[in-house]
C-alpha cells in the first residue's frame, strides 16, 4: 500500500496510523467475529453517514471534482478507493466508469488451462466458459471495458525501467485493438505515452488448484 506523504506531521502520523490500521484489517487482527460475521468498528473521521447510495457516497467523497463536469483528472492522481472484495471493486469500477460520456469499448481474454500431464483432464472439466468467470486480484476480468479519459492502474510489472509497474497509474488516451495507449499520471514519467500490450498471464492465487 502506497500513501501520500504530508508536509507536516501531524498529518503523517494520521497516515501511519491510517496504514497501520488498514494492515490490520487485511491481517484479520483488527475487528470481531460474531456467529461468522466480521464486524469492524470504522473511525468516527472517515465514517461517511446517513447516505441512500453507498457507492455514490464513497464516489463523491473521494473524487468530488468529477462530479463538477471538470475534464482535469490530474486531482485524482493521489487519491484511491479500497475495497474489501472483488465484486465490490466491479461495482465502483462501474460506477465510475459510467461518469465517462465517451464510447466505451470492451476487450475479452482468452483462457485455456496451461500445458501439463492432465491437459486433457482439466480441459474437460475447466472449459473456457468456466475460466471466464474466475476472478483474481492479480489479473483483469474475462470482460474488461475501457473508455478513453479513463484512469487505470496496472496490476503487473511491464517495464521497471520505462517506470511500468505494479500500482502505476495512468490515463487511457487511445484504445487499440490489441494495444492501450495511455500517459502516466505518477512518478518520474508523468505524462509519458505508453502503451499496453495484451499479454499473457497467469494467477498464482494458491486457493486456484490449477494453473490457466
Amino acid at each position: 500500500m502506497r500513501l501520500r506523504d504530508e508536509d507536516d506531521d501531524e498529518s503523517n502520523n494520521d497516515l501511519r496510523l491510517f496504514a497501520e490500521w488498514i494492515l490490520a484489517i487485511g491481517d484479520d487482527k483488527c475487528g470481531t467475529s460474531i456467529k461468522g460475521i466480521e464486524k469492524i468498528q470504522i473511525p468516527n473521521d472517515i465514517l461517511i453517514e446517513n447516505w441512500d447510495d453507498p457507492i455514490l457516497e464513497i464516489c463523491k467523497a473521494t473524487y468530488l471534482e468529477l462530479f463538477g463536469c471538470s475534464n482535469n483528472i490530474a486531482h485524482i492522481k493521489d487519491k484511491a478507493i479500497l475495497a474489501p472484495t472483488l465484486q465490490m471493486v466491479d461495482e465502483i469500477n462501474s460506477f465510475m466508469m459510467n461518469l465517462n460520456p465517451g464510447e466505451a469499448k470492451i476487450y475479452y481474454s482468452s483462457d485455456t488451462c496451461q500445458n501439463n500431464a492432465n491437459n486433457d483432464i482439466l480441459a474437460s472439466v475447466h472449459t473456457p466458459d468456466s475460466l471466464n468467470t474466475i476472478r483474481c486480484s492479480e489479473i483483469p476480468n474475462h470482460k474488461l471495458t475501457l473508455k478513453v479519459g479513463t484512469p487505470i492502474m496496472l496490476l503487473r510489472n511491464i517495464d521497471h525501467s520505462a517506470g511500468l509497474c505494479n500500482g502505476t497509474r495512468l490515463v487511457v488516451t487511445k484504445l487499440r485493438n490489441h494495444i492501450i495507449e495511455a500517459r502516466s499520471l505518477t512518478g518520474n514519467d508523468m505524462e509519458q505515452k505508453v502503451f499496453i500490450p495484451r499479454m499473457t498471464l497467469t494467477p498464482s492465487d494458491h486457493r486456484i488448484p490449477f494453473s490457466f
